[in-house]
């Protein structure tokens, strides 16, 4: 008993000053233990650049270290997610905005609107400070279109000889980029720049030019100009910036080429009708116009014999002049269909058949319901494939009747022209004018491509031809807002 007395006194000191000589070793413990558990709910939260400060040399500081790799690890990686997740939305921006001017580009063939509707759509990818469209004609570069900042005077229709700074075109019909860091500067590209528009900058619409790119517009590897954009400060266009101009002046270059054969084939659609109302002027008009010289002459020899047949020679006068006046009102009626402006295709053809039966003994019947109102452009092409189809049936085809027929049925205005004349192969060579044929056909197919509208011709022996233009009511033409 007494020794276990002995034994407690002793061990009671010992352990206190155990106790005492462990504390600190386990605040040493403790405190780095707590700064990673810490840095750790840090990291967790978005902190992702904290990190803890080793001390010494024993497991916890090894365990410092390794955190703090793993953090360093865990930091890179998400900013190289971050980074990779940014350029995936920025192409996809890019895509979209493409996408985009893809279907604007595809909304009209009108070259003037079309030039204006790229240099708009191209902003939406690129901050230019200017743009413009350039067409090659002949040796020099025309400016179709521009977009420029307040106060800068207009471009278009300016015109750049090639011969003065043909390196540029030199790379540009190879389909190279020019790219020009500052058109102010040393470089062999810039004094070419310089060369093509006038070496004092300051005396020409580009005084505020620095950065400078050219892209080809080019259609099955022919260019056809280029697409220029421009920025006030140096340096500012890269490699994104050219990848994204050759994106949009790939659509369009072809979204001008398709529009500037369109106003060819419109010229020529124009150039064949006022030849057509010209030889109708020949086989009518003329002649009774020359028939009533020839009266009014034998009219006046008469008077001077004091002739009996006088009255009857003014009569046919009188009734030959009325001819020629309803027939001249008649072409009017062709040449410049007010009707179909102002009241729409109904009114316009029946004015059409009209305007006909005054000048055949053809029976011509026209069956018009009301029909929806279409795009300005549509309803001029049914028309006129309408007028060429009649105009070939009453001269062409022997027909004692022709029907007009229009109506508007499940979302179609449909246009038919029948009669009971010769039949024909439609998918003959069409022949040409010089040899006694006709290129009707032909104009009405190139009318109906144009506008996107379809054309049916069927010919049978014995029942005559039946020509079908066909318009889907969606070509309705907008409302102003």
């Amino acid at each position: 008993r007494t020794a276990g007395l002995n034994l407690l006194i002793f061990a009671i000191p010992a352990t206190l000053v155990a106790a005492l000589i462990g504390i600190p070793r386990a605040r040493a413990i403790v405190r780095p233990v707590r700064e990673l558990s810490g840095a750790a709910r840090a990291i967790a939260a978005g902190d992702l650049g904290r990190r803890v400060t080793p001390v010494g040399d024993d497991e916890v500081t090894h365990s410092a270290h390794s955190f703090n790799i793993m953090a360093e690890d865990l930091q890179q990686t998400i900013a190289a997610e971050a980074a990779e997740r940014a350029r995936v939305e920025e192409r996809t921006r890019e895509l979209s905005a493409l996408l985009d001017i893809s279907r604007m580009v595809a909304s009209t063939l009108e070259l003037p609107q079309l030039v204006g509707l790229i240099l708009d759509q191209l902003r939406s990818v690129i901050d230019y400070e200017a743009a413009s469209v350039l067409t090659r004609e002949g040796d020099a570069l025309i400016v179709l279109g521009s977009r420029l900042q307040p106060g800068r005077a207009s471009t278009v229709g300016l015109r750049f000889e090639i011969a003065r700074g043909p390196r540029i075109w030199e790379m540009l019909s190879r389909s190279e980029p020019v790219l020009i860091a500052d058109v102010r500067g040393d470089e062999s590209l810039a004094t070419a720049y310089r060369d093509l528009v006038g070496h004092d900058l300051d005396a020409t619409p580009f005084r505020a030019v620095r950065s400078w790119m050219g892209v080809p517009l080019a259609v099955q590897e022919r260019v056809i100009g280029l697409l220029a954009i421009s920025r006030p400060e140096p340096g500012y266009f890269d490699a994104r910036h050219v990848r994204l101009t050759r994106a949009v002046a790939g659509q369009a270059a072809l979204a001008i080429e398709n529009a500037r054969l369109y106003g060819q084939a419109a010229s020529l659609a124009a150039l064949e009708e006022r030849n057509r109302l010209a030889r109708d002027l020949h086989d009518s008009v003329t002649q009774s116009i020359y028939a009533l010289g020839m009266l009014a002459r034998a009219g006046q020899t008469q008077f001077d014999r004091n002739a009996p047949g006088l009255p009857t020679t003014l009569q046919r006068i009188s009734t030959l002049a009325g001819e020629a006046l309803a027939e001249m009102r008649a072409l009017l009626v062709e040449l410049r269909p007010t009707a179909l402006a102002e009241e729409g295709l109904g009114p316009a053809v029946e004015r059409l058949v009209a305007s006909y039966r005054l000048r055949t003994d053809i029976a011509v019947t026209c069956i018009a319901g009301a029909v929806a109102r279409l795009d300005p452009d549509v309803e001029t092409a049914v028309f006129r494939i309408v007028q060429e189809a009649l105009a070939n049936a009453i001269k062409h085809s022997g027909a004692s009747t022709v029907t007009v027929t229009l109506t508007d049925d499940d979302g179609i205005v449909r246009a038919t022209v029948h009669d009971n004349g010769a039949s024909f192969d439609p998918s003959a060579p069409v022949v040409s004018l010089d040899n006694g044929g006709g290129m009707g056909l032909r104009s009405m197919q190139e009318r109906a491509n144009a506008a996107a509208i379809m054309l049916r011709v069927a010919s049978v022996p014995g029942s005559g031809t039946t020509i079908t233009v066909e318009a889907p009511v969606s070509a309705r033409a907008m409302a102003p807002a």
